[in-house]
């Protein structure tokens, strides 16, 4: 539990609480528990609340996807995650967002999509991906 915690910067109650370790690419926190990769906001939520149940997400109200503050979390379907999404302005998908969470733009050159369980077809930034792998790759060299 505390290393958990430990990748979290913690600050003020009504703040956002940024995971500040690995990231998906679409800028969720990211670990490893017991071999199974893990969202930070999803353990963050299991270790203050408890279990997520079945066929549950976990929504973020401040809408940033790195944040593990449990005030900022709550439960909901994939459904009240698509309105949750309109209601805030940004269609579900993020089909207008023109630059990926780091800033990189995306161009036909820097897109690429990724493929899921149902085909969704997740775009992603070029640039981001070449420099995680990159950081993995030294960080494998250089223990």
């Amino acid at each position: 539990m505390e290393r958990i915690w430990s990748k979290v910067a913690k600050a003020g109650a009504d703040e956002c609480w940024p995971w500040t370790h690995g990231k998906t690419l679409a800028g969720y926190g990211q670990t490893t528990v017991n071999g199974e990769k893990r969202l930070a906001h999803r353990l963050a939520w299991e270790l203050a609340v408890g279990p997520i149940p079945a066929g549950l997400c976990i929504l973020h109200r401040c809408d940033n996807p790195p944040c593990c503050n449990p005030a900022h979390l709550f439960l909901g379907t994939k459904k009240d995650n698509a309105a949750d999404a309109i209601a805030k302005g940004r269609p579900f998908g993020r089909p207008r967002q023109t630059h990926c969470n780091r800033g990189h733009e995306f161009t036909e050159e820097n897109t690429f999509r990724l493929s899921g369980k149902g085909g969704g077809g997740t775009r992603c930034c070029r640039t981001c991906r070449y420099q995680m792998q990159r950081d993995k790759y030294h960080r494998r060299k250089n223990p």
